[in-house]
């Protein structure tokens, strides 16, 4: 059995109603679970990230440090250090600028 587990950095912020999903697995069906395998992967927080509310992280990524996932977006590739993604998938929208 794969082990699947989720890593979290130092001051990381998850706010209320994230979801981290780190399996998919639609074996019900015959026919989508050959079009879809099963999988099964670790999820990656990075130092001083912040996860807003209501986002979806999907198995496999990585939040790179000090970086936003803004509120109610769905995470399905890595995330830059130092940058904020938002929206359905998430997108890189802005650098962070360091002070």
């Amino acid at each position: 059995m794969l082990e699947t587990v989720i890593i979290i950095g130092n001051n990381v912020v998850i706010s209320g109603g994230v979801s981290f999903v780190t399996h998919a697995d639609c074996n019900r069906s015959e026919y989508l679970e050959k079009v879809f395998p099963r999988t099964c992967e670790k999820i990656r927080v990075e130092d001083g990230a912040w996860i807003a509310f209501k986002a979806t992280i999907l198995n496999g990524t990585t939040i790179g440090e000090n970086s936003v996932v803004a509120a109610h977006s769905l995470l399905k590739d890595d995330v830059e250090k130092c940058s904020i993604y938002a929206g359905i998938p998430a997108r890189k929208i802005k650098i962070i600028e360091r002070l």
